[in-house]
């Protein structure tokens, strides 16, 4: 048989990122029996970006990562052969330097796909396809990180039509179809949290936070940043956070219809109702006089800093000297005494002849709110600027929101969102499957430090650790108290010293740093102390939860709504808002035509209908095991929905995948 003949022409295809290929079962049966080696071996592409985006299709559907192995080059340098891989192929070499040394994904895996252009057909047959894979799946380990739906490509045909097509579906009144959609998301995903507001009978204010925003704010709502950005009439401000990959995480958004400091208080006390009171330890700013004010009001606990980033391009305006910004960012970023902040402050003054200046004035007043001098022991998670959430406001500025609706607007930030949160999901992957490579000659430490954080908090750990060799202790100081102190200095830097305060009885150190109560990572001086005391273990105290790879297991935010359930089911009920979340593109796509509308609607009747077979035989099952077993997946809900399956989300992946 010629190769490439395993299916006629004349059978039945299904479209999947533009790649045809054969769909035998005319029930939708899953994916997977769909995707057997015989099935892909048969299959032909009409070009290269076709069988490209098959695998990377199945790739997502199974489970992993795909990366590009090699090409084979033909006449007229044209590609005849490509063969792609899992990110997870091959073995990481051993690095001599432990200082360079880096931590690997890498397990040996075999998973292969092949493609070569047929020089009679020119159709693109696949000459390898290997399913097996020496590790476990992505879905297994996170289900909501692997979604069918390309995010980038629907914001591109949205960037692309969007004065037209994604205008064109709207035709009722634009609160009227914002409430709409607030409220159809609502009935699909109760736990979403929204208000809103009337300012003369008209829409003035909405604010809201879908499951996972909440669930965020739980973890990591203890340090907040505020992100504004202005669509012609309409204000779109972004509540977020770093998450414990130092990621932007989204805690809530709202839109206003202007920026006065009452509805600046009216968000942010709709903000704290969704914190349930509980205020964050520290907000970040672009200095807006009516979100200051706000923040006074509402949040008077919070410690409040101005945006790092704001405050750079205003000083370099101010005067048109590059010098002038550096010393600046010396007071501001760095950890001075206050007596050399004075002094460096006020020779700036004097050489710049700024001692006039209005801004300059206001700056020195308001200097507990941007210099690090005065802010550091204050816990700010590293979040120091609002210019970290522009990732999520580029992609809503290149959409022209001002030609947008809001209910438009609230469906696009919805797109988006998933986005990031694919991106945390595959930061949790690599968290779990990173190998260890030791880098310090603290190996045990260093191990311990590995397993409890994510990969990126652990870098940030192990450049500290790093930093310790290079550390000297001028003196040691023994007195009859129980508590130690250690006068540290950098070799060759014997001027800057440190003091760091050890009680073997509580354990308790404490750095005149101020590195672990500002960032939450226990800085070099501490790691000395450690070695020289003795200790081949990190002491848990200096483990900051918000850091490690179980952030998210232990959040106080469900135990306010939930009996207690174990871990599985925490990450069950954080899939379905993720679920939920990743399918507002597929139904919007599915109102764009007819034939659109009947494949989702088609969809749905035969998933509903599958769904409902597998929960009868779940309960069955269910009503002869004891209701208080760990294993028990089904959870009472108190009226917010009916019951989680975590099994299901399996079967909606690949349902989905097929359209």
């Amino acid at each position: 048989m010629e190769e490439g003949k395993g299916r006629s022409e004349s059978d039945p295809n299904r479209r999947v990122n533009g790649t045809s290929f054969s769909i035998n079962d005319p029930e939708n049966q899953r994916a997977k029996k769909l995707w057997t080696v015989d099935n892909v071996k048969a299959m032909r592409f009409k070009s290269l970006s076709a069988a490209k985006s098959f695998y990377r299709l199945y790739a997502a559907a199974t489970g992993f990562e795909v990366e590009k192995q090699g090409s084979v080059w033909g006449e007229n340098d044209m590609v005849v052969m490509r063969r792609w891989v899992c990110n997870r192929g091959g073995f990481c070499k051993k690095k001599k330097n432990l200082e360079k040394a880096k931590h690997s994904i890498r397990a040996d895996c075999p998973a292969a796909f092949c493609v070569s252009l047929g020089y009679a057909s020119r159709r693109w047959l696949v000459r390898e396809f290997v399913a097996e894979h020496t590790h476990e799946l992505g879905f297994k380990l996170c289900p909501q990180i692997y979604q069918p739906i390309e995010v980038e490509d629907y914001l591109t045909s949205l960037k692309d039509d969007s004065s037209t097509s994604y205008r064109s579906y709207i035709t009722i009144d634009d609160a009227e179809a914002a409430i709409s959609y607030l409220t159809e998301k609502k009935d699909s995903e109760p736990r979403l949290f929204y208000e809103v507001n009337y300012v003369n009978a008209s829409l003035a204010r909405i604010f809201f936070a879908d499951s996972m925003a909440q669930l965020d704010c739980s973890c990591f709502g203890d340090v907040v940043a505020v992100y504004r950005t202005n669509s012609s009439d309409l204000h779109f401000v972004i509540l977020f956070s770093l998450n414990h990959h130092h990621q932007t995480t989204i805690l809530g958004c709202a839109i206003l219809s202007d920026e006065t400091v009452e509805a600046y208080t009216w968000m942010f006390r709709k903000f704290l109702d969704l914190m349930q009171g509980c205020m964050p330890l520290s907000i970040v700013t672009d200095g807006n006089k009516a979100l200051g004010e706000a923040i006074k009001s509402v949040l008077p606990e919070s410690r409040h800093r101005l945006c790092t980033w704001h405050l750079e391009k205003i000083a370099s305006s101010i005067v048109d000297n590059p010098s002038f910004l550096a010393d600046f960012k010396v007071l501001m970023l760095d950890f001075l005494s206050l007596n050399d902040f004075e002094l460096k402050w006020k020779a700036m003054v004097e050489n710049y002849k700024l001692s006039e200046n209005p801004w300059i004035l206001e700056m020195y007043r308001k200097r507990h709110e941007w210099a690090e001098t005065y802010l550091r022991g204050h816990f700010w998670a590293g979040l120091r600027s609002t210019k970290v959430c522009q990732v999520l406001d580029g992609n809503l500025s290149r959409l022209s929101l001002h030609k947008l609706k809001i209910n438009q607007v609230l469906s696009l930030y919805d797109s988006v969102v998933m986005k990031i949160r694919i991106n945390e999901g595959k930061a949790d992957y690599d968290s779990k499957y990173s190998k260890f490579t030791p880098s310090t000659p603290l190996v045990k430490m260093e191990k311990q430090a590995f397993d409890i954080f994510t990969r990126e908090s652990y870098q940030r750990f192990l450049s500290e650790m790093q930093m310790e060799m290079f550390l000297v202790a001028l003196e040691i100081d023994y007195d009859d108290s129980p508590c130690r102190k250690y006068i540290l200095a950098k070799i060759d830097h014997e001027d800057l010293v440190y003091e760091v305060m050890f009680n073997p009885c509580g354990l308790t150190i404490e750095c005149s740093c101020l590195k672990f109560e500002t960032f939450g990572f226990p800085c070099s001086h501490i790691f000395h102390v450690l070695k020289s005391e003795g200790f081949k273990d990190v002491p848990h105290n200096l483990m900051h939860q918000r850091w490690t790879k179980s952030a998210k297991s232990t959040a106080q935010f469900w135990r306010n709504y939930l009996p207690p359930v174990s871990v599985d089911v925490v990450a069950g009920v954080m899939s379905y808002g993720r679920v939920v979340c990743s399918s507002s593109p597929m139904l919007y796509l599915g109102t764009q035509s007819e034939e659109a509308f009947k494949i989702v609607s088609s969809c749905f009747v035969k998933l509903k209908g599958e769904l409902d077979r597998q929960d009868n035989s779940v309960l069955d099952v269910q009503d002869n095991k004891d209701t208080s077993s760990s294993s028990d997946w089904k959870i009472e809900q108190s009226g917010l929905w009916d019951y989680i399956n975590y099994p299901y989300f399996e079967y909606v992946r690949t349902i989905l995948a097929m359209y």
